[in-house]
């Protein structure tokens, strides 16, 4: 399938000791320099960590190389270097207490499985959830300078998932239904955040609001009103919801006991 160059040996090694933890992790060159400076970087880690693919899209080519140790190659690589990290179906990754996955401004695409184990993190731009994916927070960090997609399941935990419109993109959109147990929206720069319409967000934890410098705005998807439902503290600063957004807390049954008693 793949030529027995010694990225490609290695990774095959890789694989037999790694194989039932996770798949593949595909990265996207954007140009031939970038790939060949992924491989390059393929070489020198062999034999450590995750099995995953590196892909180079040139006109009407497309040319895929095995090689092992993420960490190392990701840690090497720029914003120019490649487009974005895709977990795909039926691949998955685990980030190990006290380890962090961090992607700077790339995205995030998870088609497969993608867990926290204990206190880790996880840093990208956007973080996009398929429909076939999953995203278990374990009791980690989730910081995202783009946009939260979700179409698939993410299991909160105890986790807590920061919004910090750090990659410059303008509005940050979250889709999707979730169930979160810590959030946090917040810039340093202003910005505006759309929540989606209707009762679909909820937050079980501690719900953070902070416009450092300049106010956020909070606004709905559409002209149907965004609901924000909350089970604890609110803690907002300097951010302002429009008409279209309400934030409404939940009742424990403790409390929903004694409205009914």
């Amino acid at each position: 399938m793949f030529t027995a160059s010694p990225c490609a040996r290695a990774s095959r090694r890789c694989g037999k000791l790694w194989g039932a933890v996770s798949r593949f992790v595909w990265v996207i060159a954007r140009s031939r320099d970038a790939a060949r400076a992924i491989l390059t970087d393929c070489q020198r880690a062999s034999r450590k960590h995750l099995y995953f693919k590196v892909a180079r899209r040139s006109g009407r080519r497309n040319t895929s190389r095995c090689c092992g140790l993420l960490g190392l190659l990701l840690s090497s690589l720029t914003c120019a270097a490649i487009a974005q990290v895709t977990v795909p179906a039926g691949g998955s990754l685990a980030i190990p207490a006290g380890g962090a996955l961090n992607l700077g401004c790339l995205d995030l695409n998870v088609q497969g499985n993608v867990a926290i184990v204990g206190a880790g993190t996880i840093g990208a731009s956007t973080l996009s959830i398929a429909a076939s994916g999953v995203v278990q927070g374990g009791a980690g960090t989730i910081s995202l300078g783009g946009h939260w997609m979700n179409l698939g399941s993410f299991v909160a935990g105890s986790s807590t998932v920061i919004l910090t419109h750090g990659c410059g993109i303008d509005p940050v959109q979250l889709t999707g239904n979730t169930v979160f147990n810590h959030l946090t929206l917040m810039s340093t720069n202003g910005g505006t955040y759309v929540i989606p319409a209707g009762r679909g967000t909820y937050v079980n934890g501690a719900l953070t609001l902070q416009g450092i410098g300049s106010p956020i705005q909070i606004v709905s998807s559409s002209a149907e009103t965004a609901f924000i439902t909350r089970g604890g503290a609110l803690l907002s600063s300097n951010a302002t919801l429009s008409s279209g957004v309400r934030l409404v807390m939940s009742l424990s049954p403790a409390i929903l006991m004694l409205l009914l008693d």
